[in-house]
């Protein structure tokens, strides 16, 4: 049955990638638990890394495997499957039910997401741009990076799109001018970083497998991250750092309703804690030297060493394919030849000295099937977990020639 056996190796699929994340998503947390705040920008590539490579080698173990001949070199260093009768044996319900859960789970997690980001866009449809004076004071923060900042009306906080800078108008007019640079340094950090690109790749990936409740904490990990990330860019081009940490106390305490309206695109506002996280970090310790940075090259190739060992040694769960199909046994011994028809664990067809049995002559019962012809029984065959079948040799007298 075409949509058991998709089920089925859906649900392979799934359980390979929760064994694949887990295992990522735990060596990136044990990596960077102690790392020093100088290296967030190594601790966010090493969670997106975790979060987003373990969909690439789920995919390619299983690639690899379905290139392999039976019998042929194993992927991953634990390479599970079940064998063929253990595998047909689980009802139908198990398998089309485990896939059912999960596309019904995503869609309505991914459907989420849209949602949000449509009451995004209505929300900023009505912004304006700035005025000239005001364009003046932030015109050296965005120099020539094509960056625009728009004003609008009832936003909770100021947040950053994949060009553009939307900042609330109550924000203008209740800000000082370095308040209001070090705002707008802080989210023109985020577009240059594309942040605003990530933060929904990275909300699917959670939606889609919500079932894995480590990928909640990489998100959120990687939303801490990049805040901080570009709370140190601004730092550094305001020359200071107290005028971000009074705007971030400004914006905590207009922070209200409605702001989960924008949590798809990188915003100022966050939770209580993290802003007083936040304000600490930037007067503790704003003059701390910035590590040397990680080339696009070297990113490529750590990317790939990673990959490489995730599917040389990483678990893998398959299924059978001969589980789910109709095959045909042949086999002889003195006494002559037969055939077994097998579909799902199930004998279908049998002919034993070239005669079709009919279904009464089959009998079977789990494992155990006996052949019969003109009611006396002939013999039992045994099929293996395998998807074989072993018998007791018959005599020549037994094939009735």
């Amino acid at each position: 049955m075409t949509i058991e056996r998709d089920s089925a190796f859906v649900c392979a699929l799934l359980v390979t990638y929760l064994l694949h994340s887990t295992l990522l998503l735990a060596v990136a947390w044990g990596a960077t638990r102690r790392m020093s705040s100088r290296f967030d920008r190594l601790a966010e590539q090493v969670w997106r890394a975790a979060i987003g490579l373990p969909i690439l080698t789920t995919l390619a173990q299983h690639w690899i495997g379905s290139i392999n001949a039976i019998g042929a070199t194993r992927v991953g260093a634990i390479d599970y499957s079940p064998q063929p009768l253990t595998a047909a044996l689980v009802p139908a319900f198990v398998w089309v039910g485990g896939a059912a859960i999960w596309m019904f789970g995503a869609l309505i997690g991914l459907g989420q997401l849209y949602r949000c980001h449509r009451q995004l866009h209505r929300q900023i449809r009505h912004r304006e741009p700035l005025a000239a004076w005001q364009r003046e004071k932030v015109a050296t923060l965005l120099g020539s990076s094509g960056i625009r900042v728009t004003l609008v009306n009832h936003l909770a906080v100021p947040c950053a799109l994949t060009r553009e800078i939307c900042v609330p108008t109550w924000l203008v007019t209740r800000m000082t001018p370095s308040e209001l640079r070090a705002v707008i340094a802080h989210e023109a950090a985020h577009v240059r970083r594309r942040d605003a690109l990530w933060r929904p790749a990275v909300s699917a990936v959670v939606r889609l497998f919500f079932f894995q409740p480590l990928n909640w904490i990489a998100a959120e990990r990687l939303r801490e991250l990049s805040e901080c990330i570009c709370d140190d860019e601004a730092v550094a081009v305001t020359k200071s750092a107290v005028p971000l940490a009074t705007a971030l106390e400004t914006v905590a305490a207009r922070t209200v309703r409605g702001r989960g309206r924008i949590t798809l695109a990188p915003a100022m506002g966050a939770p209580a804690s993290l802003t007083v996280r936040r304000v600490g970090r930037i007067l503790a310790d704003s003059s701390r030297a910035t590590p040397p940075e990680i080339s696009g090259g070297q990113q490529v190739v750590a990317l790939m060493l990673a990959g490489a060992a995730a599917i040389a040694f990483a678990p893998r769960v398959s299924l059978p394919a001969i589980a789910f199909q109709r095959y045909t046994i042949s086999a002889e011994d003195p006494a002559g030849r037969f055939t077994l028809t097998v579909e799902r664990g199930r004998v279908v067809g049998a002919t034993v000295g070239g005669r079709d049995l009919q279904p009464r002559q089959m009998r079977q019962k789990g494992a155990q099937l006996e052949l019969a012809e003109n009611g006396d029984a002939v013999f039992s065959v045994r099929l293996t977990p395998a998807g074989g079948i072993s018998w007791d040799p018959r005599k020549p007298t037994d094939s009735g020639q």
